[in-house]
């Protein structure tokens, strides 16, 4: 089944190392609570992803704004064009960053073919203020906004990267299956 919508949050490998030292719970520290991987290993699964993408689908991609141009890059590596920002998340919780204090995440989204149709704008805002969880979690509020952006059942939605499940996803991710990312990938029907 081609899948029309596909969200990830890849597991970003941060380059930088925090003059706060390595375990300063301003670093984020994201390889102490999960398996990173470094972009050029993300491009890797461009093959594997476009197997199982509509030719016409939209790829919304997490992305701090530390990432924003590898964010891009792998967009564009996967086989999908930058559109535009689609959500901003104001975590509600300042991080110390090298520049300014850093409190927003962003879903960048990528566009393949066409737009997936009958699209329902309903309103959904891109701004949205929740404050953040457990490292790394995202907001559900982000992907309801999605499904009701595309809420006919015939949608196929694919979560890449998942920690969890979701109602009408298919959801891949290690941390669920245990499985690389692209074996994940190459399993599905």
């Amino acid at each position: 089944m081609p899948y029309d919508i596909i969200i990830a949050d890849p597991p970003w490998a941060y380059g930088g190392v925090s003059n706060l030292g390595a375990k300063s719970c301003f670093t984020g520290a994201a390889g102490e609570h999960y398996t990173t991987t470094k972009s050029k290993n993300l491009h890797n699964v461009a093959t594997h992803l476009q197997r199982v993408a509509s030719k016409d689908s939209l790829l919304f991609m997490h992305c701090p704004s530390s990432m924003m141009e590898e964010a891009i890059n792998l967009m564009t590596a996967w086989g999908w064009s930058f559109a535009t920002v689609a959500f901003v998340w104001d975590k509600q919780a300042p991080i110390t960053g090298y520049y300014t204090m850093s409190q927003c995440e962003f879903v960048l989204v990528g566009k393949r073919g066409k737009i997936p149709r009958p699209y329902h704008q309903s309103g959904q805002r891109q701004f949205l203020s929740i404050k953040k969880g457990k490292h790394s979690a995202k907001p559900e509020e982000i992907q309801d906004r999605i499904d009701k952006m595309w809420s006919d059942p015939k949608f196929s939605k694919l979560e890449l990267f998942a920690r969890r499940h979701r109602p009408g996803w298919t959801c891949l991710g290690n941390e669920l299956d245990g499985l690389d990312i692209r074996d994940a990938l190459d399993g599905l029907p």
